[in-house]
């Protein structure tokens, strides 16, 4: 507050969100010891416009609908008596956090004419389980093949963008469709197969 900075005070709130310049941070974590060494805490930071807009939109909504705090509300506050929990006698593990990669995208072309070699049953209903599982609002699940040589460091969570000629014969590259980019959700094998859902 002494550093020009306005202060709202608002119930309830238990949002973790921030926008440093045109970098928004969206998290879980609190400013405290615990979440630096005993919980899995998980932030999401991005320079995409359309989530600091939103986060923009979101900070003053809360603004505009909060108490502002100022010289009166901070003298009241700090004179309420602090209550103290007695030490347990624990002392706090440190947990590591879990091990992330950057997700790798890769284009990817796919022939339609191209017969599968594995059960087509199976992985249909592979398919649909997923489908089930993330919901119609994540976007449309689908899958494809390909050789293991080619894909053998492919992770969960790798960003797919896959462009498809209907039949290899047609030359102009008008006939190429390209689709949304689509996020690997399961992989399997015998032939290995890719379960992706597209937004």
């Amino acid at each position: 507050m002494r550093a020009g900075a306005k202060l709202y005070s608002r119930e309830n709130l238990h949002a973790k969100v921030m926008l440093l310049d045109d970098w928004p941070v969206v998290g879980s974590a609190n400013a405290s010891n615990a979440s630096v060494n005993t919980y899995v805490e998980a932030i999401l930071i991005t320079d995409r416009v359309d989530v600091a807009g939103q986060v923009e939109q979101l900070i003053d909504s809360l603004a505009r609908s909060s108490t502002p705090i100022d010289g009166r509300y901070l003298r009241r506050i700090l004179a309420l008596p602090v209550v103290r929990r007695p030490p347990t006698g624990r002392s706090a593990r440190k947990v590591l956090p879990p091990d992330l990669t950057v997700p790798q995208t890769r284009l990817i072309s796919v022939r339609e004419e191209l017969e599968y070699t594995g059960d087509a049953d199976l992985i249909n209903d592979f398919s649909e389980q997923e489908q089930a599982r993330v919901g119609r609002k994540a976007g449309e699940m689908d899958w494809f093949f390909a050789r293991p040589a080619d894909y053998s460091d492919v992770r969960i969570g790798d960003i797919f963008i896959e462009c498809c000629r209907r039949t290899n014969e047609v030359a102009s590259t008008r006939s190429v469709r390209i689709y949304p980019p689509g996020r690997l959700t399961k992989t399997y094998s015998s032939p290995i197969t890719f379960a992706a859902t597209r937004g």
